[in-house]
């Protein structure tokens, strides 16, 4: 909503209102899918276009205090190929957060980065560019402890600070870790 009201499915989400013992439920399942969905993403108060999501499949499996979930989804033609997220994490409960720990996976391909300054504010002013991304995450103690991103960026324009000339790139890519 305009006022920065945040709703699923017409229920409103308050901060500070979680109940972690729904979550904990979830976790104690012994799965649970979603397959063939269909997301959409409205900020009212960015005024950006509506952003959905196709063929939806999320699926989480959790064995005991190990928690494997994986996102995949087609994004709009012209915005975003394909998204796959993926998490495998140890932990007994959502109300102690130092104890999870685990690694995340995101992929993306086919991004159109000019047209995701409708939805998020990026790091620099992209006017053009494909690319495609893979990043690996380790999480431990409510930290992020390592990450490794490989890139692929394709016919970019862009402009890394005010004042500067745009940059322009044919094609960038390489592997980044920490």
């Amino acid at each position: 909503a305009p006022d920065g009201t945040v709703s699923i499915g017409g229920i409103v989400l308050r901060a500070g209102e979680g109940r972690p013992g729904l979550a904990d439920w979830v976790l104690r399942q012994p799965a649970l899918a979603i397959l063939g969905a269909s997301v959409s993403w409205l900020d009212e108060q960015r005024g950006a276009p509506e952003l959905r999501l196709e063929q939806v499949t999320a699926r989480l499996v959790n064995d005991f205090h190990r928690h494997r979930f994986g996102l995949q989804a087609r994004g709009p033609d012209g915005v975003l190929g394909s998204i796959d997220l993926r998490a495998d994490l140890a932990g007994r409960s959502v109300r102690d957060p130092r104890e999870w720990q685990g690694q995340l996976y995101l992929r993306i391909e086919g991004a159109n980065l000019a047209a995701y300054k409708q939805w998020i504010d990026l790091p620099v002013d992209v006017d053009r560019g494909q690319g495609t991304l893979r990043l690996w995450a380790d999480l431990a103690e409510q930290r992020v402890t390592a990450v490794t991103t490989d890139v692929h960026l394709a016919d970019v324009v862009a402009t890394l600070g005010p004042g500067l000339a745009p940059l322009a790139l044919d094609e960038l890519a390489g592997r980044v870790g920490w």
